[in-house]
């Protein structure tokens, strides 16, 4: 299954949205520019426009300002190499006047390959980046680059994110594998958020938080031993048929999915990379957007 790309951050009510797409946006196509195998030759820009920043690589920048400080930015690059045509785009969304939705960030990423047929995006570099430079939320879920290990004291703030009606992220939780040491299982699971990075928050829990957790939750909506499971939004906690939609991959799933790299470290495989991904991709790619949100995509026109 090909399937495309999308985030959409909350940022702090004190930031600058805009002004964080735009450093990030630069520094991403400055590393580009470094890298000798992006047709990428310059990461300049001034205002809006079309920008041809390589032989094959255009940057498309449109702005609007509007009353009561609001404003919005668009950044498209759109990159053609041997693979085919790679697209990237970041909405950026200011409006310090709004009840609710102040500062976002939304990417998307596609891609096609030479013959017109489309192929399945990694998570853009960009996001990573904008991660590591500013804390995000989906909801009241905050939204890192990597897993977090979680211990007892942690287990009623992961029940709220769980339970939060106003994400639309998914929430992936490892329980702990018998036998095996919490950091190194940690490790391994930080290889599977690869793909996922930005539409799902990933959570490791040690021994005592993975029991109180299964007691919280109950039978239905319970993480076996050494299972991994991805709590899609809208939980109905006790409710048989909702535990359908919060997929679990067993133990047996994971072991056989898990082996080493180069240097040895765990490493999970690329099938279960893409199957862990696929699901918070989906819902974010169908979700429908609030009406704030959906109108940011008409500043391409």
């Amino acid at each position: 299954m090909t399937v495309g790309y999308r985030a959409v951050l909350r940022l702090d009510d004190r930031e600058d949205a805009v002004r964080i797409a735009r450093e990030q946006f630069r520094s991403w196509l400055v590393e580009m520019v470094r890298d000798p195998r992006k047709t990428i030759e310059s990461a300049e820009w001034d205002g809006p426009g079309t920008f041809r920043m390589g032989p094959d690589s255009v940057l498309t920048v449109v702005e609007h300002r509007g009353d009561d400080q609001q404003a919005r930015l668009l950044l498209e690059y759109v990159e053609t190499n041997g693979d085919g045509t790679w697209t990237t785009r970041l909405y950026a969304a200011s409006a310090p006047a709004s009840r609710r939705l102040k500062q976002v960030l939304w990417f998307e990423g596609e891609g096609q390959r030479r013959d017109g047929s489309t192929v399945q995006p990694g998570t853009p570099r960009v996001v990573r980046n904008t991660l590591k430079a500013v804390d995000a939320y989906d909801g009241s879920v905050p939204v890192h680059g990597e897993p977090r290990t979680l211990r007892l004291d942690d287990v009623e703030q992961l029940v709220d994110y769980i339970n939060d009606e106003h994400r639309d992220l998914s929430i992936i939780v490892a329980a702990p594998v018998p036998g095996v040491p919490l950091e190194l299982w940690a490790r391994a699971v930080g290889t599977l958020t690869r793909d996922a990075i930005g539409c799902a928050s990933f959570f490791v829990l040690d021994a005592e938080a993975a029991a109180n957790l299964n007691a919280r939750l109950g039978d239905s909506h319970s993480i076996p031993r050494g299972g991994v499971r991805t709590y899609v939004p809208r939980v109905e906690v006790g409710d048989w048929a909702d535990a359908r939609r919060h997929r679990v991959l067993t133990a047996r799933t994971m072991s056989q999915g898990l082996g080493t790299d180069s240097q040895g470290e765990p490493r999970f495989s690329e099938r279960l990379i893409r199957t862990i991904a696929t699901t918070p991709r989906l819902y974010l790619l169908e979700a429908e957007m609030p009406a704030g949100q959906a109108r940011w995509g008409g500043v391409r026109g």
